[in-house]
């Protein structure tokens, strides 16, 4: 299979995120994406179905379910600029409309990232004409166009005609994703989604996904050995991405935070050093559990450093720091 289709509408918050993943999914497949904008509420008329928040009202703990399974896909893959909509639900049906005519236009693809940006990360209310046509021209697209042209009789029959063809392949929710004549739906379901367009080559992704693990260790090991235990400050900047991003609150961001950092423990910490315990990988992650010690006769601390790569790449950083203690309540010690 080379092709999914990805029946859309952007009043789902699980549409924004399935979006954020779809790409990697892409990539790694060969695949291509055919984006089908249909209605939601027509969906849910058609079949009988709900959105969550009504369909379980009465069970509180199902929808704290719901929000908790958000927080953890969010995490898993690393969506850092979603926010929930205060105007949520949103009355899409301009939104919608407009997605059909930019098709047409053949500028789908840009309507649909600044529409999913206005939703879910802007938090507007993209059911207001004034904000419509103000989000899409601050965008570089002629938002009065586009706003024009969802009121033509052509452009509403073809969102109603996605709608219903949608039904027909079964889709009864947002999002829906249909490979071959198989239909998945829910951005949990896209591991699956992967396993369908990947066809013989899914071995070969997990060899893949291994290969770069093992690369991912290397360049942290050796980029963390050159800069904090023989502080080679240039030959260890090679392993970071020109935007590379800090998370420690002590250390300014990018790489000019990073270079003062370690010039700092060059010129004032002589005795400082970072032995490396263990080492862990996960995709693009990497964790090293670390015994680093600022001066040579000091009980130090255990620290967990976790590193984010873009292609071979450190891009984030985060850690977490806890001193060794003088007295420990047992005799395992902390590595």
């Amino acid at each position: 299979m080379t092709e999914v289709t990805f029946y859309f509408d952007f009043a789902s918050p699980n549409a924004y995120m399935a979006s954020r993943v779809l790409p990697d999914i892409l990539d790694r497949t060969g695949a291509t994406l055919k984006i089908v904008p249909c209605l939601l509420g027509g969906l849910f008329k058609a079949t009988g179905n709900a959105a969550p928040m009504v369909q379980f009202a009465g069970i509180p703990a199902k929808l704290a379910y719901e929000r908790r399974e958000m927080e953890r896909f969010i995490a898993n893959h690393n969506i850092t600029e979603f926010r929930m909509n205060p105007h949520f639900p949103v009355n899409t049906l301009l939104l919608m409309r407009g997605a059909v005519a930019a098709e047409a236009a053949g500028i789908l693809e840009r309507f649909i990232e600044v529409g999913l940006t206005a939703m879910w990360e802007d938090g507007l209310n993209m059911s207001d004409p004034e904000v419509f046509v103000s989000a899409f021209d601050q965008a570089g697209l002629d938002g009065k166009t586009l706003l024009s042209q969802t009121q033509d009789q052509v452009v509403k029959d073809a969102l109603v005609a996605n709608t219903e063809i949608a039904v027909a392949r079964g889709a009864f929710g947002i999002p829906s994703f249909l490979v071959g004549d198989e239909l998945y739906f829910g951005k949990d379901r896209l591991g699956e989604v992967e396993a369908a367009l990947g066809g013989a080559k899914s071995s070969q992704n997990f060899m893949d996904k291994a290969t770069r693990e093992e690369s991912n260790k290397a360049a942290v090991i050796e980029s963390y050995n050159l800069a904090l235990n023989q502080r080679d400050i240039d030959a260890a900047v090679k392993y970071l991405s020109p935007h590379y991003k800090q998370h420690n609150p002590t250390v300014a961001d990018g790489l000019d935070g990073w270079r003062a950092m370690v010039t700092y423990i060059k010129e004032n910490r002589p005795g400082f050093k970072s032995d490396i315990k263990r080492v862990l990988a996960d995709g693009d992650f990497v964790v090293l559990h670390v015994h680093m010690m600022r001066e040579a006769d000091e009980r130090g601390n255990a620290v967990v450093e976790i590193f984010r790569l873009e292609d071979g790449k450190i891009a984030e950083h985060w850690d977490v720091i806890q001193p060794i203690p003088e007295n420990p309540a047992n005799a395992n010690t902390m590595f």
